[in-house]
């Protein structure tokens, strides 16, 4: 179960979004470094749960191939 923070999160994100990004199904962790504009840290996500993450420095969305 998601609080509701976390839901509110992947609202803005979502309607922000910046990129998608699909990776293999085997990449349960993946990270993103964003791109030359947005110079954000590099950030572990966590696929595990909904097999979708999406960072909160740049808002691209990471979901795993099917």
């Amino acid at each position: 179960m998601r609080d509701e923070a976390e839901e509110k999160a992947i609202k803005v994100a979502t309607e922000n979004l910046f990129k998608e990004i699909t990776v293999l199904s085997s990449e349960a962790y993946v990270y993103c470094i964003g791109d030359a504009r947005s110079k954000h840290p590099r950030i572990f996500l966590d696929l595990t749960k909904t097999g979708i993450a999406i960072c909160p420095y740049c808002s691209s969305k990471y979901t795993i191939k099917k």
